[in-house]
């Protein structure tokens, strides 16, 4: 196959899933399938994106976006794509469509033919207000000038089809993560001195971006509910974010200090989340988070709360631990029951790394890649102007 010219385009936070799974496109790709142009935001762009670019011979533009209409940016990313003669563009989106009408009036105006979306918070708003209802508007309008989906799980099939979008225009790609247990964290001893010191034994992990739609205080609130219960059980924290300085003033106002670790942003959070009894996901919404793969395939119980596609990944409950969200007891009764029963927990582990070997494996994730973009860059160009 002759080595066609497209752009890659990701709209991500740093560290999160989304940017995870980009990181792992590039890395899949074969090299028919490298792309000729990859667009990030500025503080999206790694050494690791960059050294991958270099092996690609493929450049690299970091490029803001503003969330309205960016004049500034939309002249850059026209100019760019016309002269690199794009025509497919794949777009790895934070959010469906909401603020990226930037990008694909770019697009449309450079010439780009073919657009494919890979979505990692795809809820369209239900709320009724007027935001919501321009929100749902933009959706359906741009929704009809992408020829082609990428569904991360079952749960965005669903999505898909109340856009409208053909069942023919759909393949389901799920995220890839390694089934073969990681190297422990080589500071695991060094970070838990103080907590063992207290005789701190046990650690319920969460790991994630630190804002409120995490459902963080709700974990704080629910964690302090147990504490007496569970004298050697601590909480450890993985992640980054806005509500930092916030969590630490709650945690002091709450006397949990002691037994909650603040580790920022860990590059092997996997790591630390293996030598966890639980990991803890209390997100009010949620679209496939990676964080819940890793822990299955380290064999961690999971508990999580059942937003986005999360009850498709736990089976319903059968590989992990639902609770609904923002609900503080329910979250420490499920805390209560993986720290004291230890045989129910270890038959939802063995079914939740069943799962990912035979969902998520990073050779599924490569055989489904190269079959997808060789028929999306073979394929006939779709006149969108045109479609229904």
């Amino acid at each position: 196959m002759k080595r066609l010219p497209w752009l890659l385009y990701g709209d991500m936070e740093p560290g999160g899933g989304a940017h995870r799974y980009f990181s792992d496109v590039l890395r899949a790709l074969e090299p028919e399938l490298w792309p000729t142009l990859i667009v990030l935001p500025p503080s999206s762009v790694n050494a690791e994106i960059e050294k991958a670019a270099r092996d690609m011979n493929a450049s690299v533009l970091p490029l803001r976006v503003g969330r309205r209409l960016d004049l500034l940016a939309f002249k850059t990313l026209r100019h760019v794509v016309r002269r690199h003669k794009i025509r497919h563009a794949s777009l790895q989106l934070s959010s469906l469509f909401w603020g990226n009408k930037t990008v694909f009036s770019a697009l449309r105006w450079a010439g780009v033919k073919r657009i494919v979306i890979t979505a990692h918070a795809i809820d369209p708003p239900e709320e009724v207000t007027v935001k919501s209802r321009l929100r749902r508007m933009e959706t359906r309008l741009f929704s009809r000038f992408v020829t082609d989906w990428i569904a991360l799980a079952h749960y965005d099939q669903q999505i898909f089809q109340r856009l409208g979008v053909s069942p023919e225009s759909r393949v389901l790609l799920r995220p890839c993560v390694s089934d073969f247990p990681v190297e422990a964290a080589p500071d695991w001893e060094e970070l838990t001195q103080n907590g063992s010191e207290r005789g701190i034994k046990r650690w319920i992990g969460f790991m994630g971006v630190l804002r409120r739609a995490k459902g963080i205080y709700e974990l704080l609130e629910a964690f302090a509910a147990i504490t007496n219960e569970f004298p050697d059980c601590g909480l450890l924290i993985v992640g980054e974010g806005e509500e930092r300085t916030s969590l630490v003033q709650k945690c002091f106002a709450f006397g949990l200090m002691p037994r909650i670790i603040f580790t920022g942003y860990r590059s092997d959070g996997r790591a630390l989340l293996k030598l966890c009894d639980a990991c803890v996901l209390a997100s009010h919404t949620e679209h496939y988070p990676f964080v819940l793969l890793e822990a299955m395939a380290e064999g961690v119980s999971v508990i999580a709360t059942s937003v986005g596609a999360v009850p498709e990944m736990l089976g319903d409950g059968e590989r992990g631990t639902l609770v609904p969200p923002r609900d503080i007891p329910a979250l420490s009764d499920a805390m209560r029951n993986v720290l004291s029963s230890k045989d129910e927990t270890h038959e939802s582990m063995e079914k939740a790394r069943q799962f990912v070997r035979e969902t998520s494996s990073p050779a599924q994730f490569r055989e489904g890649l190269k079959t997808f973009y060789h028929r999306w860059l073979e394929g006939e160009e779709t006149i969108l102007a045109d479609r229904d």
